[in-house]
């Protein structure tokens, strides 16, 4: 017999692992990455802000 992951059911300690995990995983083999850290995000944008960049493409989910 195998093992079966729970599913989310909405108590509050189930509830607090799914936010820690998130709703989705990465797929890793697709090249999938998550930023966590925000400061990471901020050190992003203020060094785009350094430049004198006229268009900034961004590439999300898709």
């Amino acid at each position: 017999m195998g093992t079966k992951k729970k599913k989310y059911n909405g108590d509050k300690y189930a509830q607090k692992k799914h936010q820690e995990k998130g709703p989705v995983k990465a797929k890793k083999h697709l090249g999938q990455h998550f930023l966590k850290d925000e400061n990471i995000a901020k050190q992003i944008a203020d060094t785009l802000l350094q430049k004198d960049y006229k268009n900034v493409i961004e590439i999300g989910p898709g």
